[in-house]
């Protein structure tokens, strides 16, 4: 592997970015400007406490019993730091964690974990001339390697290695779900199967292991009732606030809690990836990278407007729009590595 102290470092995170728009991947990975954790949307938060959640999960031991391993996870998602916005947010992602467990622990003794949130570098080849770039490192970090130690199953075979990856969605992800068609082409897949090639992992294939949040939220009345003629819309209020308050943070525990009881929303399914498939990613790879390094050594950055709203608002909204300035904004910092889920390679 060559240096990495003078390449800059393609994340599947950065090449999304990229793809969604240019003037947002030229200030968050040019400019290094970053929403504060703090500012970040609430289905962010969710999905971040989710992920830490799951890396508890899988790193306590595994002879744990099943009350005190989730309790150990909620535990570990309570504390301060990894706190989510809200009191919403934490309840949504500690019930969407309780879930996925109810669902998983009696699974979670065929899996030997080899690795928990390992990152990864290497050279980004080139397809066609078997060189390597100037520009660009490969990046990422698994969320879990592991060894299936269970019987071989026509899905999973004992003794072969494993990328778990895991996912959030609010998207329907049954068998005829275009989820997963779309799955298929995933780039984060193939970028990690390279990534593990080149540290010599012969993965047998990426396993998704998706959640689907469930899409409720608080009752604002936790029962219907109608205005009298001869109230006011004042009296009506009062009488609201005594007969059907709204729901509770408690109460809407229960109810999320008994929503992942009746539906199941939690699907594993491997993606597998030919020597073909990884080269026709490289080739795009090689292609899109070139045209980010041009584009930057060339100051052209222009805005996609389609893509303001496509993840919700998109945070430097103001700033493209109305040239609000992003220097004292609280809401944002700089920072000279653009890579905060990753450490910054010697």
């Amino acid at each position: 592997m060559s240096s990495t102290s003078s390449k800059k470092i393609w994340t599947n995170s950065r090449a999304t970015t990229a793809r969604r728009c240019l003037r947002e991947h030229k200030l968050r990975y040019e400019d290094g400007w970053r929403i504060r954790p703090t500012d970040e949307a609430d289905a962010l938060h969710m999905g971040s406490a989710c992920h830490r959640g799951l890396e508890a999960w899988w790193t306590e031991p595994v002879d744990l019993t099943k009350d005190i391993l989730l309790g150990r996870v909620l535990s570990s998602m309570r504390e301060p730091k990894n706190r989510a916005r809200t009191e919403l947010e934490q309840i949504r992602s500690e019930e969407w964690v309780r879930a996925y467990h109810e669902k998983w622990y009696d699974q979670r003794f065929n899996w030997k974990v080899v690795s928990v949130e390992w990152e990864w570098f290497c050279d980004m080849p080139n397809p066609d001339s078997k060189g390597v770039s100037q520009t660009w490192m490969l990046g990422g970090k698994f969320d879990v390697l592991c060894e299936y130690v269970g019987e071989s199953n026509g899905t999973y075979t004992q003794g072969r290695c494993y990328n778990m990856e895991h996912k959030t969605t609010s998207e329907p992800i049954d068998d005829q779900s275009e989820y997963w068609a779309r799955k298929l082409m995933d780039s984060q897949v193939s970028q990690y199967e390279v990534g593990a090639l080149s540290h010599n992992i012969d993965l047998d294939g990426t396993v998704l292991d998706v959640g689907r949040k469930a899409a409720i939220r608080p009752l604002s009345k936790i029962k219907n009732i109608r205005q009298k003629k001869t109230e006011t819309n004042e009296e009506f209020d009062e009488r609201c606030r005594v007969e059907a308050p709204p729901e509770t943070m408690d109460q809407f525990r229960i109810r999320l809690r008994e929503k992942y009881a009746e539906i199941d929303n939690f699907v594993r399914r491997t993606i597998l990836r030919s020597a073909s498939d990884l080269e026709e990613w490289l080739r795009d790879t090689w292609t899109h990278s070139t045209f980010i390094r041009n584009a930057t050594r060339q100051n052209l950055a222009p805005r996609n407007p389609d893509a303001c709203m496509s993840m919700g608002r998109c945070p430097f909204f103001e700033h493209c729009a109305y040239g609000t300035a992003l220097e004292g904004d609280a809401r944002f910092i700089r920072d000279e590595w653009p890579h905060p889920e990753l450490r910054k390679p010697e």
